[in-house]
């Protein structure tokens, strides 16, 4: 588990115009914690109030373009591991 602060979206042509980011603690179970519209794709920085997480997703909700949703990269920034209590 690591405190989440921020997510790094590279996005290709087939980009996201809505699209939300979400924490899970099993993989199951899902929040969101970021919600994007209007999004125009390219290189894009999502800071949020740190939470922790073990799992962090984009959640797709309407596409851009009719290729769907690709990315080139997405990194999660935050603090080193911390223990589960």
């Amino acid at each position: 588990i690591c405190i989440v602060q921020a997510v790094r979206l590279e996005w290709e042509k087939a980009h996201g115009q809505r699209y939300e980011i979400q924490i899970s603690q099993d993989g199951k179970n899902w929040t969101t914690v970021k919600s994007v519209i209007d999004n125009i794709g390219g290189s894009q920085e999502i800071w949020m109030r740190p939470v922790k997480a073990r799992f962090v997703r984009m959640y797709g909700k309407k596409r851009a373009t009719q290729w769907g949703y690709s990315l080139w990269e997405f990194e999660i920034f935050g603090n080193d591991r911390i223990k589960s209590r």
